[in-house]
């Protein structure tokens, strides 16, 4: 978990994505036949199932499995049939499949051929996929990979989908979708624009293209060696400072805001660390991207936070958060002397290897 906002915005987009699709010329019968088929075999992912020995959950498996298929078997619509196999298929993988693969129930990989024999018509390159909504389209995805290629990274299944799949709304649904989540995390890097190349190389979709070109000419104006976006904020007192003050020494900057607990919960180490470096030309700093005042003074004076390095609140937030591309919270900024950026995905003082990382950084040699 690197940003608690990220995550935060990734389960609201599920939350908010997460209703089975309908209404497309079908029967209100159907309709509900739908709904409950997607979450069917949920009732398999509890840890009391999980654990069962191989031979009790095949049961219960095989008994949701014909109830699936009579309700099915009761759709009157082709749509509704196209997005029920759909349904049925995910729900296997992310049972059966999740089962098979477990360490914890020996002889659970018994059953992976079971497995097998069940998802062998699933085509995903199939046109169908376009009945469904983009969340089910990653949810089916996601469960498809985690079987057939769990070791693969988000950067490779895209890539993947990129070339193997025809369909520009299942292309968008998740290998624009896992771009713009790797882009955000971690800002542009040779995995983001080897992605970015693949989206050239394969889509014929002027708005996908657009949005990835986009997205990666903005991100790229906050990597390693451009100059920092210099901005105004000011401190407890309401004295207006610039970044470019600081000019001549690094600085270190925790992005933070008083709703997101996590920031909240680490500022403390932030501080702790700044007051190690104190004796180095660096400079650590909050700042808060609160909307006004009030409520960031008095956070600090509530939550007792030492004054010990300065605390400053952004005057241009919505300039901040547009030049340096906050998407989540905390964020952690590191710039240079000149003025120009280190890293501006710096690792959380909380992280392993944060201290050998950040003294390579700002140059200090261990002897």
């Amino acid at each position: 978990m690197k940003y608690y906002i990220v995550l935060c915005g990734l389960l609201l987009s599920i939350l908010w994505g997460s209703t089975p699709i309908t209404g497309q010329n079908l029967s209100e019968r159907d309709e509900v036949i739908l709904k409950r088929l997607f979450y069917h075999y949920n009732a398999l992912l509890n840890p009391e199932c999980i654990k069962l020995p191989p031979g009790e959950f095949m049961e219960r498996f095989s008994d949701l499995e014909k109830q699936v298929q009579v309700s099915m078997d009761s759709l009157t619509a082709p749509i509704s049939r196209g997005k029920a196999f759909l349904y049925n298929k995910q729900g296997v993988l992310t049972s059966l499949g999740r089962y098979v693969t477990q360490k914890d129930v020996e002889g659970a990989a018994i059953l992976k051929e079971e497995l097998e024999k069940r998802i062998s018509d699933l085509n995903i390159d199939s046109p169908d996929l376009d009945l469904l909504s983009d969340f089910e389209i990653r949810s089916l995805l996601e469960a498809y990979y985690n079987w057939k290629a769990p070791r693969t990274s988000m950067a490779e299944r895209s890539t993947s989908v990129l070339y193997n799949i025809k369909s520009e709304k299942v292309r968008r649904a998740y290998a624009l979708y896992n771009y713009k989540m790797m882009i955000q995390l971690s800002g542009s890097s040779f995995l983001s624009e080897a992605l970015a190349w693949d989206f050239e190389l394969c889509s014929v979709d002027s708005v996908t293209l657009q949005e990835v070109r986009t997205l990666s000419k903005k991100y790229k104006t906050i990597t390693k060696g451009q100059v920092a976006y210099d901005f105004e904020m000011e401190d407890e007192k309401g004295n207006l400072h610039r970044l470019s003050d600081f000019r001549g020494k690094y600085v270190f900057m925790d992005v933070w805001n008083t709703l997101c607990h996590v920031c909240v919960e680490d500022l403390p180490l932030f501080i702790r660390t700044g007051v190690r470096y104190r004796d180095k030309d660096v400079v650590f700093l909050t700042l808060s991207l609160d909307l006004g005042p009030i409520g960031w003074k008095k956070l600090l004076d509530q939550k007792n936070i030492s004054r010990s390095i300065p605390h400053y609140r952004s005057t241009q937030r919505t300039e901040f958060i547009n030049n340096y591309c906050i998407y989540g919270m905390p964020r952690y900024i590191l710039v240079d002397p000149e003025g120009k950026i280190v890293d501006a995905w710096n690792r959380s003082p909380k992280t392993p290897y944060f201290e050998s990382d950040f003294e390579r950084k700002i140059g200090i040699r261990n002897e």
